[in-house]
C-alpha cells in the first residue's frame, strides 16, 4: 500500500513536470500561429513588463499648497491619491503657520492726472478666507477691473487686472501694504498712494508642503523625462484581428487588464485599469513565431 502511494505521489509529480515543460515548450515553439498560440506569446511576454503608473499627476501635487490633502475631498481623485499614499507614509507632509497682515476695505486717491483733470482711483479688497489671497475690484480713469492678488508677510502686493466687463486686458503692478496707527495705504511704484484704514489684524495661514517619502521614492521609476510607479503587472485577454502580413510577419490586437499589486491599489481603488494593445509578430529561421514589437495602450 505505502509503496502504491509513493508510485502515485512520483506519477503526479512527473506528470506536473512534463505540463510545465509542455507549456514552456509550447510557448517558445509556436509554428502555427492562431488567436490561441498568439494569446500565449503575449501572455509570455507581458510577463516581463510592469504595470508603469505616471507619477507626474501626482508629483506636480507635491509642492507648497494651502490644500490638507489628509483631509482631501474624495470627489478629486488626484487629492484622494494623496491622501491615501499620506495614510500608507509613501508621502510626507511638513506643516508651516504664517502671519499675513490682513488688507481689508477701500482704497482711495484723488489727484490732478495729466490733462489736469480730477482722477479718483479706488480699490475694494478683501482677503479670501484661510489664505494670503486677495479678491475684489478696482475702479480708475480707464474703467472697472476685477482685481485678483496676494500679500508676503512684508507687506509686499502682487495686483493683477482684469477688464470687469470682458474679463481681458490682464495687467500686473506690484505694490506695499503699510500701516500706521489708524491709516493704511497701498503704495505702488511709479503711482499714487492710495489710502484706507488700518485693520490692525493677522491674518494665519496654513502652509502644506509634500514630498515622496525616501524609502518610496527608491521605488520610483525613471525613463528619461517621464517618472513611473510600478503597480503591478499586466494580463493579457482575448487576442483578435490576426493577420498575416508577410509570410514571417503577422499582427494582431489584443485586450489587456492591469494585476495591481498593494501600492497600484491606492491610486485605482475601484478596481484595474483595463484596455486596448497591439502586437506583431516575426518568425525566426526555424519556423517558430515570436513576439517583435508589442503595444500597449492606455
Amino acid at each position: 500500500m505505502k509503496k502504491a502511494k509513493q508510485l502515485t505521489s512520483t506519477v503526479f509529480v512527473l506528470f506536473v513536470l512534463l505540463y510545465l515543460g509542455a507549456c514552456s515548450s509550447s510557448v517558445s515553439s509556436v509554428k502555427q500561429l492562431n488567436e490561441s498560440n498568439a494569446e500565449l506569446l503575449i501572455r509570455d511576454r507581458l510577463k516581463k513588463e510592469p504595470y508603469k503608473i505616471r507619477a507626474e499627476n501626482i508629483s506636480k501635487l507635491l509642492a507648497r499648497t494651502l490644500k490638507d490633502y489628509k483631509s482631501a475631498n474624495a470627489g478629486n481623485d488626484q487629492e484622494a491619491t494623496v491622501k491615501r499614499l499620506l495614510e500608507k507614509g509613501f508621502v510626507l507632509q511638513a506643516v508651516e503657520t504664517v502671519n499675513y497682515p490682513r488688507i481689508s476695505g477701500t482704497f482711495s486717491v484723488r489727484f490732478v492726472n495729466m490733462l489736469n483733470r480730477w482722477e479718483t482711483r479706488v480699490f475694494q479688497l478683501e482677503m479670501i478666507p484661510n489664505s494670503n489671497l486677495l479678491t475684489g475690484t478696482y475702479t480708475g480713469g480707464a474703467g472697472v477691473y476685477k482685481v485678483t492678488g496676494s500679500v508676503q508677510p512684508d507687506g509686499k502686493v502682487e495686483m493683477r487686472f482684469l477688464d470687469a466687463s470682458t474679463f481681458s486686458g490682464y495687467t500686473q503692478s506690484n505694490g506695499v501694504y503699510r500701516e500706521v496707527g489708524p491709516a493704511a495705504s497701498l503704495d505702488f511704484r511709479d503711482s499714487h498712494n492710495l489710502e484706507g484704514k488700518a485693520t490692525g489684524q493677522k491674518v494665519e495661514v496654513r502652509w502644506y508642503t509634500y514630498s515622496w517619502s525616501p524609502d518610496f521614492q527608491k521605488q520610483l521609476l525613471h525613463e528619461g523625462n517621464e517618472t513611473y510607479v510600478i503597480g503591478g503587472g499586466l494580463e493579457v485577454g482575448n487576442v483578435s484581428d490576426l493577420r498575416l502580413v508577410l509570410e514571417t510577419e503577422a499582427t494582431a490586437k489584443f485586450n489587456w487588464k492591469a494585476s495591481l499589486n498593494s501600492v497600484g491599489e491606492l491610486f485605482f481603488p475601484s478596481g484595474p485599469p483595463s484596455g486596448a494593445g497591439e502586437v506583431a509578430f516575426g518568425k525566426r529561421p526555424d519556423g517558430t513565431w515570436f513576439v517583435d514589437q508589442l503595444q500597449v495602450n492606455r
